[in-house]
C-alpha cells in the first residue's frame, strides 16, 4: 500500500476505469455509488490528491451517436503531498486525439 511508503513523492497517472463522482460521466447507465465510494476510499487511503485537468471534461468517449453517446473521466493524475511539495505547480492536460477512444494525458511539472 502506498501509504506505507512514508514521505515518498508519488505521481500516479492513467486509466483508473472508475470515477470519483457521478458528475464525471455523461450519458449511459449511471455508475454504482458503491464502486465510486470504493475508488474514493482507495484514493484517500493512498493519500492521493486529484490534480484536476485542463481541457475536455471527459477522457473516454464511446464515439456513438446521440442518446447512445457516453463520455466519462476515467483517466486522471493523482499525487501525494510530498510530490506537490517538489513542484510549484503541476497541471494535467486532456489531449484529444483521433486514434484512441481515450484522451492522452500530459502532466506538466514546474519546479520551484
Amino acid at each position: 500500500m502506498l501509504n506505507g511508503c512514508g514521505s515518498l513523492p508519488w505521481l500516479c497517472v492513467g486509466d483508473f476505469n472508475e470515477v470519483l463522482h457521478a458528475s464525471e460521466q455523461f450519458g449511459g447507465v449511471g455508475r454504482s455509488e458503491r464502486q465510486m465510494e470504493g475508488f474514493r476510499e482507495a484514493v484517500s487511503i493512498c493519500g492521493f490528491t486529484d490534480l484536476g485537468f485542463i481541457g475536455l471534461p471527459y477522457t473516454w468517449d464511446n464515439r456513438q451517436e446521440a442518446d447512445h453517446n457516453v463520455k466519462v473521466r476515467l483517466d486522471r493524475g493523482l499525487v501525494t503531498t510530498p510530490f506537490l511539495d517538489m513542484f510549484r505547480e503541476v497541471k494535467v492536460w486532456h489531449i484529444q486525439n483521433t486514434i484512441s477512444d481515450h484522451c492522452g494525458l500530459v502532466v506538466e511539472c514546474m519546479e520551484h
